[in-house]
């Protein structure tokens, strides 16, 4: 199983771009990818998704990487890394649609998926969900893990990711200590 994030220029992926895409292999979780790419010269970039995801319209123009590029380098990466083709995430039909939309417009073979997990999914029927907010960062505060660091990486959301779902599911952790220190943050 891979989880996979993205970090995107807005809401719409018919009319935003994918930036980065981050996503670790579940049974092995020092296979990692992580990538950034120019937004689409005729996407929209909403400055609120910006906001959420630290990058700015200054630093999207320098990415040296064409948005061709991440895609093949991600679905390569993928291809060699998935055993059941099986992708998890945090609203991963999100993320989907971005990948799926990108690799249309960049005439890339989108990744084979099987079967989907989404972990929203599995926090709104879990004995965690008290109603309410259902962000990840709600999940990951009622596992005890803090919130995720702010700018958000798509890597460490795709790290995050994993670690909510090993805790929630399988009652384990999966992550290094320094991953942990890294990625969340407790707010006291």
């Amino acid at each position: 199983m891979i989880f996979i994030d993205t970090e995107t220029t807005g809401l719409d992926p018919t009319k935003c771009s994918v930036i980065s895409v981050g996503a670790v292999v579940y049974e092995d979780p020092s296979s990692r990818f992580y990538m950034e790419a120019r937004p689409d010269p005729d996407a929209m970039i909403d400055d609120g998704a910006l906001a959420v995801n630290g990058f700015t319209k200054e630093y999207l123009s320098s990415i040296a990487n064409a948005m061709y590029d991440m895609l093949t380098t991600f679905t390569e990466w993928y291809a060699s890394n998935s055993s059941d083709y099986t992708v998890a995430g945090y609203n991963i039909d999100f993320d989907i649609s971005f990948l799926s939309q990108e690799c249309l417009m960049n005439s890339v073979r989108m990744i084979r998926i099987d079967r989907r997990i989404d972990l929203k999914n599995l926090f709104e029927t879990s004995d965690l969900y008290k109603g309410g907010r259902k962000r990840l960062d709600d999940l990951l505060m009622a596992l005890g893990l803090g919130t995720e660091r702010k700018p958000h990486n798509a890597l460490y959301g795709a790290l995050a990711e994993a670690e909510a779902y090993a805790m929630l599911v399988e009652k384990r952790r999966i992550l290094p200590q320094d991953d942990i220190e890294r990625i969340f943050t407790t707010n006291d």
